[in-house]
């Protein structure tokens, strides 16, 4: 999984900077997508960490999507950034 997360967070903000470059609507639905569906589920998911403790045993070691929290900040950042560029768009045509 660590890898599908990544890559779902390298889409978002390569298709937020194609539609920021070319305005072209199918990057920003894209991108739209990837933040929607992970918003959608984050907060559900289970902390968890790399010694295979959940929930309230992952401690301050756990994350959501990743077994560590440095590996989810790094995935936040972009996810973020890709927020970023779409943002204005998405609260004009919502």
């Amino acid at each position: 999984m660590f890898f599908y997360h990544n890559e779902n967070a390298d889409a978002a903000l390569a298709s937020a900077i194609l539609y920021y470059s070319t305005n072209d609507k199918k990057y920003f639905n894209l991108t739209e997508s990837i933040i929607l569906t992970y918003a959608k589920v984050y907060k559900e998911l289970p902390l968890h960490d790399y010694l295979e403790h959940v929930g309230d045993k992952a401690l301050i070691r756990g994350a959501r999507l990743f077994s560590q929290t440095l590996d989810e900040a790094n995935w936040a950042i972009r996810i973020a950034l890709a927020y970023d560029i779409i943002h204005q768009e998405y609260f004009q045509h919502k």
